[in-house]
């Protein structure tokens, strides 16, 4: 009795497609190294993302095909279903053979299979790498000139810092010279009106003398100070009576004795003619040859 045997013909067919599933990953991590050492960085995020997708296409249509040949019994299996009494021994051998070259070939796929995922999680991790270091690169660059900016607005504000102490000693030294200008107009301002007081009351002498004994003597010691003979010239020359060696151009108030000199008046406090306590004093200028 003759057996039909089919494995060969399915053999053939799995033969065939094992190649070309092999073929077709084979070409794409080719494809995938060539992609990875060419292009941008944008570019090969997009492409491998690509080649994530073709992989899992891959690993979809190899999936398909391992279940299309797992239904097929093996070529042992299908002959000890027939009638062992007509197997031969080069018809079991080649059984052996057969089922060994299946599970090298499919060996040979897992392989496959799995130094491909291993060479595209590498690219993928290798990608990340990359962009975790041009992200660390990025944000030194950043903090670098962060740092820099922060340096130059604290020399900034160092200088606008120096700046307005600056300009608040200056309006310091500017009040107390405001302060002391006050302080002077207000003795120039006491002192003319202490010396519009002494020539008013000088004035009202003046008129009061003149007007009640135009022509009579004074005392003695009045005579030698302030007389002035009608028949001289109205040249005078009244000595100091303290130093006796300078001119005397000095009234003393309110005795009106012209009697000291200017070098004197600092340290006279009433008058050498007539002993009165001098309350103010006032220059005259006299006629002199």
């Amino acid at each position: 009795m003759a057996v039909h045997l089919p494995l060969p013909l399915h053999l053939l067919l799995f033969n065939r497609v094992f190649h070309h599933t092999f073929s077709f990953l084979q070409k794409k991590v080719q494809n995938s190294a060539m992609l990875n050492n060419n292009g941008d960085a944008n570019e090969s995020r997009k492409r491998k993302l690509k080649q994530v997708e073709e992989t899992r296409q891959s690993q979809s249509h190899a999936q398909e095909i391992l279940n299309i040949v797992a239904p097929f019994k093996s070529f042992t299996a299908m002959l000890t279903e027939a009638d062992s009494s007509i197997l031969t021994p080069n018809v079991q051998s080649l059984s052996v053979q057969v089922d060994h070259m299946i599970n090298t070939h499919n060996e040979n796929l897992r392989r496959g299979l799995a130094g491909m995922w291993g060479k595209h999680y590498n690219a993928l991790q290798c990608s990340a790498e990359e962009r975790v270091a041009e992200k660390l690169k990025e944000k030194e660059m950043e903090m670098i000139e962060k740092v820099h900016q922060n340096e130059k607005l604290e020399a900034t504000l160092l200088s606008y810092r120096g700046e307005a102490r600056r300009l608040l000693d200056r309006n310091k030294e500017l009040e107390e010279m405001v302060s002391n200008y006050r302080a002077e107009a207000d003795s120039l301002s006491s002192r003319l009106m202490a010396k519009e007081q002494l020539l008013m009351s000088l004035r009202a002498a003046l008129r009061t003398a003149t007007s009640a004994h135009p022509y009579q003597d004074r005392q003695e010691e009045d005579a030698e100070s302030s007389y002035v003979d009608p028949e001289q010239d109205f040249s005078v020359k009244l000595k100091c009576k303290i130093c006796e060696s300078r001119l005397a151009m000095v009234m003393l108030w309110p005795c009106s004795h012209v009697c000291i000199c200017t070098r004197c008046e600092s340290t006279t406090r009433s008058c050498p003619v007539c002993r009165t306590l001098a309350t103010t004093s006032a220059r005259v200028h006299l006629p002199l040859n």
